[in-house]
């Protein structure tokens, strides 16, 4: 990153991480909850209902978070959350096989788990400084 960046600049990146971050959030709880009801399988169901309850917790951490700072958390456009996310809903509608439809949406909510710690992160550097 350069350190040269001026603080409106570091205070810009920030708010887009925040809002990235607020955006996966927004999308993928129900997302999860699509796919513990599209398994019949009860150790996935229970796993993708458990994740999407997490999320909507971690979200509202993150809401007063925001608030806290006074920032209001809006729209965002984010290419790779979108993408990913954008596959997740395709995985969901096509039917493929449960455990094609589990494998892919474990696969990409670790994805999204790594972008959002990689923009939290990202965040908690730019604040920091």
């Amino acid at each position: 990153m350069n350190s040269t960046m001026t603080s409106p600049a570091l205070t810009r990146r920030l708010r887009h991480h925040m809002h990235e971050v607020n955006f996966v959030y927004r999308q993928l709880p129900g997302a999860l909850e699509r796919a513990g009801a599209s398994t019949r399988r009860e150790r996935w169901s229970s796993f993708f209902r458990e994740q999407a309850a997490a999320l909507r917790t971690h979200h509202t951490d993150l809401r007063a978070a925001a608030t806290y700072w006074g920032l209001r958390l809006g729209p965002c456009m984010s290419i790779e959350a979108s993408e990913l996310l954008n596959e997740l809903r395709y995985a969901l509608a096509a039917r493929k096989g449960e455990t094609t439809l589990e494998r892919t949406v474990h696969d990409l909510l670790g994805q999204l788990r790594a972008l959002v710690l990689k923009r939290l992160t990202e965040a908690q550097n730019l604040a920091v400084r």
